[in-house]
């Protein structure tokens, strides 16, 4: 019998154990060591600094990794959105001869038209204007109550504000997205910087509570529901950003994702190789002030009612669209916008 002594047996059992993590760990390939973090793990750096006033849910959670993902260009989300736009930006004929017109829709007066003219409920636009100064003449009218004055071509709520009880210049009214004093001079030199093509004012739809209502962004190819993004709480400086399905499942837990130019690449199980370890250190907010929100719980009914209106509009656009709605203080979805540039194609989560 072979005798040993304490100090050898616990030698071997390191050895042991460094050989098998060698072989099981070590053996992987970089990319299966991301797949196998992409599986186990929730890919979302938690907020350290939760505003005081956001006590229940849903409120700002975490801060998802931002991975580069080796996709195929042209199997990529991203990439084929920031192709699309360039597109239709650089050659907007060639795309209106192959009988598309999506990108006719980020003009947000056309896309009333095409939304009021299907039989839909986009908010009633009461005056628009080219000039930012004609909002104090023209719109003079139309600048009581609820309201909301918008930039046609802005994005992600820039050149967008709305106020309850309207506005003037004899004194400050709440902008209710930023929760700042205004007057309407003010309104004016904001968009005079942007130099937007059109101005619009428009009612403002609350909820039953007067609140911002919560914003549901269907993106739509061609009648089918991809995905839903849902932004809460805008206004209360607890807003933030779920993705889900139809069934309310969330699609938001594994961070968002930034297609890498170049040849795709696999982890060796056949999915496409995510660098979740890069992403890690470039956790960060959604887009502006939004993060991702904890528990989020939708009425999967008001879900398919607004589906269904997406579904109809996205079947006469026949590419993908980004459909984005809410409901009013009698839970009607009404048809916002739509969006042919989601994030400007940035990323994806």
């Amino acid at each position: 019998m072979i005798s040993l002594s304490r100090s050898r047996v616990t030698a071997v059992i390191v050895w042991l154990f460094v050989l098998a993590y060698q072989t099981f760990v070590l053996g992987e390939s970089h990319f299966q060591r991301q797949r196998r973090l992409q599986t186990l793990e929730p890919l979302c750096r938690d907020l350290s600094d939760i505003p005081p006033q956001c006590t229940s849910d849903p409120m700002p959670h975490c801060l998802p990794f931002r991975s580069p993902a080796y996709c195929a260009p042209e199997h990529s989300f991203d990439a084929l959105i920031q192709e699309r736009t360039s597109m239709a930006q650089t050659d907007p004929d060639a795309v209106e001869a192959a009988d598309f017109w999506f990108h006719l829709l980020e003009d947000k007066a056309a896309a009333f038209l095409l939304s009021a003219n299907s039989g839909f409920l986009p908010p009633t636009i009461s005056c628009c204007v080219t000039e930012a100064s004609e909002l104090s003449t023209t719109c003079s009218a139309a600048l009581s109550g609820p309201i909301v004055i918008k930039a046609v071509d802005g994005h992600s709520n820039t050149g967008v504000f709305v106020f309850d009880s309207g506005i003037s210049n004899a004194s400050n009214s709440t902008e209710l997205l930023t929760n700042q004093p205004m007057m309407l001079d003010d309104v004016v030199s904001a968009l005079e910087a942007l130099n937007p093509s059109k101005i619009l004012v428009e009612e403002y739809v609350a909820t039953s509570g007067g609140d911002l209502p919560s914003e549901y962004k269907f993106h739509m190819f061609n009648g089918v529901v991809g995905a839903v993004d849902v932004i809460m709480n805008r206004g209360t400086g607890c807003d933030c950003y779920a993705v889900m399905d139809m069934d309310g499942n969330r699609l938001d837990q594994q961070g968002c994702f930034e297609t890498v130019d170049g040849m795709a690449e696999t982890d060796g199980d056949g999915c496409i190789a995510v660098n979740t370890g890069l992403g890690f250190h470039r956790a960060g907010l959604v887009k502006q002030s939004l993060s991702i929100c904890s528990d989020v719980n939708v009425d999967l009914c008001a879900l398919a009612e607004m589906a269904e209106v997406a579904t109809a509009v996205s079947s006469q656009i026949g590419v993908y669209i980004r459909v984005d709605m809410f409901l009013d203080a009698s839970d009607e979805p009404r048809l916002q916008e739509y969006s042919t540039n989601h994030m400007g194609g940035y990323r994806y989560c």
